[in-house]
């Protein structure tokens, strides 16, 4: 016969019960419980398939692109990548002041390769879903790799191309052996 203690009303749940509907009846205090509650909590989560936000998603601009050289650098290497032809990225304004009183709106531009090696800026708009995907998503991937967290992206493969999925799969393994070495 079992014994009597907290967990013993939980004997018969079968394996579609979930867990935090068990977890919100438990001690609260039970680290192991605590821990797995940390690991969901600290996840995020990107649903591509909910147009509300794919619309914000798709209206956002880092501000880091205008304030920050070394993100802005990190970001064209990641974007070439998987575009080689792409050489720069031209923000309108280029600073945080001017943006203020332009009311907050930013333009950005794709500098490409054009014939003859001739440099050509595209307006963000007429670049490609996947290039625009990823440039929209680099600020996520890059805060889940630094940061030791975990990036739930629902709908991934419907809004990106297979190569794209596999360098982003490829490129946090190397981030995650690079902080390993640091460690």
């Amino acid at each position: 016969m079992m014994k009597d203690n907290k967990l013993s009303k939980f004997a018969n749940i079968d394996g579609r019960t979930l867990f935090f509907n068990i977890y919100s009846k438990i001690d609260k205090d039970n680290e192991d419980f605590n821990y797995v509650y940390d690991w969901f909590v600290n996840s995020t989560y990107l649903d591509l398939g909910n147009p509300n936000f794919e619309r914000f998603i798709n209206s956002r601009v880092s501000l880091k692109t205008l304030s920050d050289e070394n993100y802005k650098k990190e970001l064209l290497k990641f974007i070439k990548k998987f575009d080689f032809e792409i050489e720069g990225i031209k923000t309108i304004p280029d600073s945080i002041e001017v943006m203020k009183s332009n009311n907050g709106i930013i333009d950005i531009e794709i500098i490409h390769k054009g014939e003859n090696k001739e440099l050509k800026s595209l307006p963000f708009y007429l670049e490609s879903n996947g290039t625009r995907k990823m440039f929209q998503l680099f600020d996520f991937f890059m805060d889940a790799l630094k940061n030791g967290m975990v990036l739930f992206v629902d709908e991934l493969d419907a809004k990106l191309y297979p190569l794209l999925i596999r360098y982003i799969i490829i490129y946090s393994i190397i981030v995650k052996q690079i902080k390993a070495m640091d460690s």
